[in-house]
């Protein structure tokens, strides 16, 4: 967050395997006042991955449920559906 109370979003987005966690991983560890927001999403968990740590893991009922609900300002639908919710953006 700047002098002014306002906070700075940067989005890393890549293809699957990019490097993308290897790269927010460093950069938690070497600068402060970062947080992460954790996505929700359909597909299933890798192996190392925690949910709630690298996914919100859900079925695809509790996705719609959410996408009616308006929990996510907005959703990707492919055969696994991800997306963030409102209240990662202080909704």
């Amino acid at each position: 967050m700047n002098n002014k109370g306002i906070a700075t979003l940067y989005i890393f987005s890549a293809p699957s395997g990019a490097g993308k966690t290897s790269l927010v991983k460093a950069l938690l560890a070497e600068m402060g006042g970062i947080e992460v927001s954790v996505s929700h999403t359909t597909r299933a968990m890798r192996p190392g991955e925690q949910d709630g740590v690298d996914y919100h893991f859900i079925s695809r009922d509790e996705f719609e449920n959410m996408v009616e609900a308006d929990a996510f300002p907005h959703s990707c639908f492919s055969c696994d559906s991800t997306a963030k919710p409102l209240t990662a953006f202080g909704k």
